[in-house]
């Protein structure tokens, strides 16, 4: 045969669908002529039609080679690469395809399908709606289109799509059953609904398994749930209310024995008009037969004209056939939205869906009937019904739905408002987690509004209360530090399934945080006998001992030390003491070394007998000594700077031995002549030794002062307190910074002091201080003695920062907190340089693990900076193979790629320099604390 004939032939056997037999036909004749564009179409089409997608992709390729500028060829061969599963090809394949001809409707059917295999359902929307904006959507189409939006968590636009697929072919078992589904979604949580379409697609396919185990699964919680409402609809029945928002003439006036719609003639409805008539003037308005409800002149008249309307005449006939709809509108009765067997509304379903102006029809007294009935079961507290009226059957057009909940969304806002106001007073005031619960248990929150529907409206409103809660268990523990109280009423939060994921995300955040925090308040409370009937026990509750107790939130003055006292060599007197003070008393915990009647009672001590404190060796009572002060300091130091620091922002000055504090930094008088020193914040430092605690100017160390830290009233703080200031108050410019009149040299040449590095060295010293070193006594060889103050042989571990920020920062919608406190870090973990080993101390990892877990998050980054480059740089390379250079589109397009590229370079430059940099900064830390000469 001729390559002519050949061509024919093969295509007649196309025609036929005899595949096997056109496929080499029609590549032979499409090599012979290969100029022949609709030859190539064939080729492929036969290839793709026998299912040969390998074939269809080659014959694909080599067609555009000699038609690269065929739409045609390019989107078909991206569809063949899609059943293949070459998804990234494909997508390149495609794009070519929209530069040539963005108007092809296949074009967005094989980007939807390729989207969908990706899961990427947002693109896959966008491709559903540029193809209804071409030209509609078949019902099939609507159907894939409402999975995508189910896919992607928008349930309400699914059940939109499959109605609307649904109105187009009501006949499918398939789009019922996907209705039905997107119902049942916890999101949407209307069962009743599920139910009738579980129970269409059964009516359509008896036999679907999926249909039927969907209904058994709904109906487990829909029949005990009609049978717990019907005993509540004695306290919801309401007389004189009835009739006010819908009457059906074929109830109102006497035609209810009529047979149907083609039984009724106006002859019919002239009898029936006049006997009603009649009975409304006789009975002044009341008719018998509707329980003497009373219906006017007027409206009996406007009844009738819709008897004459054919359209409303058939609407009227299907309220008055389904007779349970028929008593809800009428009467507000609540049995229409009750599952049971026997009530199956098909014919109506049908009708709301088949026939738009239906439900249009019946949507607005529908929505007020609701709104009255919903009301009312709120008022009375019935949660059954609540439920039920929730969980579907709820027939109005969406632009109705609000008036549904008029009368419950005021009822929740003003429950919401009582939250709001107990949170507000919650900020001044500790509000007693009773009167929480009480509020919660009232109407039975927890269950009512778990219940409630989806819509904005109920979403921001149970947001509103669950934040509401939230901050008042924040502020228990940042305005009243009571953690025990903050866990208990943020765990409240917990009982209601509520759909914000983000603030669901948050409350499990805060909860972590609260347990770190219990664990680690754990970790440094402190509870030892200190003598047979004196017990101390210091937690974030507070101290107590010996029967006394003083809150943390109540400690005025802290100062502890050890007190040794030597004469002619021989101690005298080895004491340690802790003296806590408040408005209200003193509280003192003290005991002496242990000597020779306390080394006695020991050897008659019983095998499990808690031994005292003041009965110990010397090392395990300074070892007790050192836990009993990180406790205070963990539990009491933190929450008295606090308070300090807030009287100094309220103007206040208070007095710490000789000097004077005030909001803008120290004062006090020293030397000979008794010279006044004012030193800023950002230029007073700490030293701690000898039992004393020392405060000096950084700039000129000649200005400083000393003070015991056992015998001065929170001298023991200074370090805290030094710190929190520095970090709260701005530095100060070197012009505006003056010392006793004089600028300080060390402001000419520092004025700007990083406070990072400042705190570093500050913790430091703090740490070093906790109990302060080793120090060696005196021995005196005259008679006369020596006092003076000795600290512990071993420094106090620092606390590790309790609290992370799901709990120091505020809650959403509210003004977020700006005080800084330097008790207020947040641990975290870092990488240290792998060649240099230093070692640091354990109270110091903590503080290193920050920086860390920043390093890892920015290298995370980076990393997917890179990855974005690495794809972008195929997806070019490839573009480059394919580029139609004449088409001044698909050149735009890919200049548009490699803009893209080179600003995601520039940013990933910059993040790489970044890290870097943080590393840097990690490692010298490192090496400073590794440095650290702690004994």
């Amino acid at each position: 045969m001729s390559p002519q004939e050949i061509r024919e032939t093969g295509r007649r056997l196309l025609k036929s669908r005899q595949y096997a037999e056109a496929i080499p036909l029609l590549k032979s004749a499409a090599n012979s002529f290969p100029e022949d564009g609709i030859l190539w179409r064939e080729l492929v089409t036969a290839a793709k039609d026998f299912g040969q997608i390998e074939s269809a992709i080659e014959f694909a390729k080599q067609a555009i080679q000699h038609h690269p500028r065929c739409d045609w060829l390019w989107r078909n061969l991206g569809g063949q690469l899609i059943e293949a599963e070459k998804l990234d090809e494909a997508e390149q394949a495609l794009n070519n395809s929209k530069a040539l001809n963005a108007t092809a409707p296949w074009l967005w059917q094989y980007f939807a399908k390729l989207y969908q295999k990706r899961r990427n359902y947002e693109a896959e929307i966008k491709a559903w709606e540029h193809l209804r904006g071409l030209n509609g959507l078949t019902a099939v189409d609507l159907h894939h289109f409402g999975i995508a939006y189910y896919n992607h968590g928008n349930h309400a636009k699914a059940i939109e799509l499959f109605r609307a697929t649904i109105a187009a072919n009501a006949n499918d078992a398939t789009i019922w059953l996907n209705l039905g589904v997107a119902f049942n979604h916890p999101e949407v949580a209307q069962e009743t609904d599920a139910a009738d379409a579980y129970r269409c697609a059964l009516a359509i396919n008896p036999q679907s398994e999926r249909a039927q185990a969907g209904l058994e699964t709904v109906k487990k919680k829909l029949l005990p749930l009609a049978e717990r409402a019907q005993n509540e609809i004695t306290a919801l029945n309401q007389t004189g209310r009835r009739f006010q928002f819908y009457a059906n003439p074929f109830e109102v006036f006497p035609l209810d024995s009529v047979d149907g719609l083609s039984a009724l003639d106006p002859k019919l409805i002239q009898r029936a008009k006049n006997q009603l008539l009649g009975e409304i003037e006789l009975s002044d308005g009341k008719v018998s037969w509707l329980g003497n409800e009373i219906i006017d002149r007027a409206r009996a008249l406007a009844l009738e004209n819709e008897l004459y309307d054919g359209e409303k005449r058939r609407f009227h006939w299907a309220v008055f056939e389904n007779k349970r709809l028929l008593r809800f509108l009428t009467r507000g009765e609540v049995g229409h939205f009750l599952y049971s067997d026997e009530y199956f509304p098909q014919k109506t379903l049908q009708l709301l869906d088949a026939t738009p102006e239906f439900r249009a029809f019946i949507s607005k007294p529908f929505a007020r009937q609701y709104n009255l009935l919903l009301n009312r079961a709120f008022e009375k507290s019935a949660s059954a019904t609540v439920e039920a009226l929730f969980d579907g059957r709820r027939w109005v057009l969406p632009e109705d739905e609000d008036i549904c909940f008029e009368g419950a969304l005021k009822q929740i806002g003003d429950m919401v408002s009582q939250f709001g106001e107990l949170a507000e007073q919650g900020k001044k005031l500790k509000i007693e987690p009773e009167k929480i619960r009480e509020l919660l248990s009232q109407k039975n929150l927890f269950h009512l509004f778990n219940l409630l529907p989806a819509t904005f409206a109920f979403r921001q409103a149970q947001g509103q209360l669950i934040s509401h809660i939230r901050t008042l268990g924040i502020d228990y523990y940042n305005e009243h530090a009571d953690l025990e109280i903050a866990v208990q009423v943020i765990g409240l939060c917990q009982k209601f399934r509520f759909k914000d994921a983000k603030l669901n995300q948050q409350l499990t955040e805060d909860i972590k945080a609260l347990e770190k925090i219990q664990n680690v308040n754990r970790r440094y409370s402190f509870s030892a006998l200190v003598r047979r009937n004196e017990t101390v026990s210091i937690s974030n509750a507070g101290i107590k001992c010996g029967g006394n107790s003083i809150n943390a939130t109540e400690v005025k003055t802290l100062r502890w030390g050890i007190y040794i006292r030597r004469v002619n060599g021989i101690t005298t007197e080895h004491s340690y003491t802790l003296v806590v003070n408040s408005a209200q008393g003193c509280l003192q915990v003290r005991w002496d070394k242990s000597g020779l009647m306390g080394a006695m009672k020991n050897l008659f001590q019983k095998k499990d007998d808690i031994v005292p404190i003041s009965q110990l060796e010397t090392k395990e009572q300074e070892l007790h000594f050192r836990k009993m002060i990180d406790a205070v300091v963990h539990h009491l130091v933190r929450p008295l700077v606090t308070r300090v620091v807030q009287q100094l922002e309220a103007g206040e000055s208070i007095d710490i031995g000789s000097c004077l504090i005030t909001k803008s930094g120290i004062t006090f008088r020293a030397g000979i002549f008794l010279k006044q020193y004012d030193i800023s914040w950002h230029d007073a430092e700490t030293q701690m030794s000898n039992g004393g605690v020392a405060v000096y100017n950084r700039q000129n160390r000649r200005a400083r002062i000393s003070m015991s830290a056992r015998d001065t009233d929170n001298a023991v703080i200074l370090p805290f307190l030094c710190e929190t200031m520095r970090l709260k108050i701005p530095a100060v410019p070197p012009e505006q910074s003056e010392r006793n009149g004089e600028v300080s040299e060390g402001d000419k040449t520092t004025p700007w002091a990083k406070i990072g590095g400042r705190l570093l060295v500050v913790m430091g010293a703090i740490v070093v201080f906790g109990l302060l070193y080793a120090c060696n006594s005196l021995d005196h060889q005259s008679s006369n003695s020596n006092d003076y103050v000795v600290p512990t042989t071993a420094p106090i571990t620092l606390p590790a920062a309790p609290p992370p920020p799901a709990i120091i920062a505020a809650p959403p919608n509210l003004e977020s907190k700006t005080n800084v406190n330097i008790f207020d870090r947040i641990p975290v973990t870092a990488n240290p340089e792998p060649k240099t080993n230093y070692m640091v101390p354990s109270y110091m990892t903590n503080w290193l693990e920050q920086d860390s877990e920043v390093i890892d998050r920015e290298k995370a980054a980076d990393e997917r900076m890179t990855a974005q480059l690495d794809a972008l740089d195929r997806d070019i390379k490839q573009s480059t193979f394919v580029l139609d250079r004449a088409s001044q589109p698909a050149v735009d397009a890919f200049n548009v790629k490699v803009d893209t590229y080179n600003s995601l370079l520039e940013k990933e430059r910059k993040q790489n320099l970044l890290v870097n940099q943080l590393v840097d900064k990690y490692n010298a830390k490192l090496k400073t604390f590794g440095q650290l000469d702690i004994k």
